[in-house]
């Protein structure tokens, strides 16, 4: 696997005040020429403040779904998918379920 390189295009502004993140994220993909697919549950309109500049694709990714708590999955070369970081998910086992105990007797 390829190790993420800097920015190809440097003429995209990589410096980012409260914008939503899914400009953040279309704009990186035209800086590194890649292709994010963002799951319908990420709210597109959160809103991020980050400077990229300078960053290469990992490091970047990095700092952006830390700061608007998504998840990034490289599928296959340039191609990446966002998911929220959590919420959502089935439960893998059910929760334990507590007998209550039988009422001690007091001796005296």
């Amino acid at each position: 696997m390829r190790e993420p390189v800097p920015a190809r295009r440097l003429d995209v502004p990589l410096k980012f005040t409260a914008k939503p993140v899914g400009e953040v994220y279309a704009a990186l993909g035209v800086a590194h020429g890649v292709t994010f697919m963002i799951d319908p549950a990420v709210d597109r309109r959160t809103t991020v403040t980050a400077d990229l500049s300078g960053k290469n694709l990992k490091e970047a990714l990095a700092l952006v779904s830390k700061l608007a708590g998504h998840k990034v999955l490289r599928k296959d070369g340039d191609l990446y998918q966002i998911f929220p970081a959590a919420g959502g998910e089935p439960m893998a086992e059910k929760p334990v379920h507590e007998e209550p105990l039988p009422a001690a007797e007091v001796q005296p």
